[in-house]
């Protein structure tokens, strides 16, 4: 179930990955350019490349709308939210009926507490 509901692994590597792809195949065309005719990066310069990815907050503020995408930062009293849950979280969350589930939880927990219980 990690990878259904892990925002990092649904809505951030793969973008991470894509960019940072891009930004080094950039390089070694760069390094070509200049007649290196095997381009090679040195740990560092991934390092750096890596850094500039991940200072993209576009990348970040997309990550964590995955929290609703995946069902994890849905409220637990109102069902509005629930049709953004989508993709494999999103048929688990139909065919397990989880809204009437949370709303059943959420009676329960609330009677308790009238019953000071």
């Amino acid at each position: 179930m990690t990878l259904v509901v892990q925002t990092v692994d649904t809505d951030l590597n793969q973008h991470v990955k894509r960019e940072y792809q891009t930004a080094e195949s950039v390089e070694h065309l760069r390094q070509m350019r200049l007649g290196r005719n095997v381009p090679q990066l040195r740990p560092a310069d991934c390092m750096d490349l890596m850094a500039e990815v991940l200072q993209n907050m576009r990348l970040h503020t997309d990550a964590a709308e995955g929290y609703v995408k995946t069902g994890l930062r849905v409220p637990l009293d109102d069902a509005s939210q629930d049709v953004h849950i989508v993709r494999e979280a999103g048929v688990f969350w139909r065919a397990l009926d989880m809204r009437a589930k949370m709303t059943s939880a959420v009676a329960e927990v609330r009677a308790e507490c009238r019953a000071n219980r």
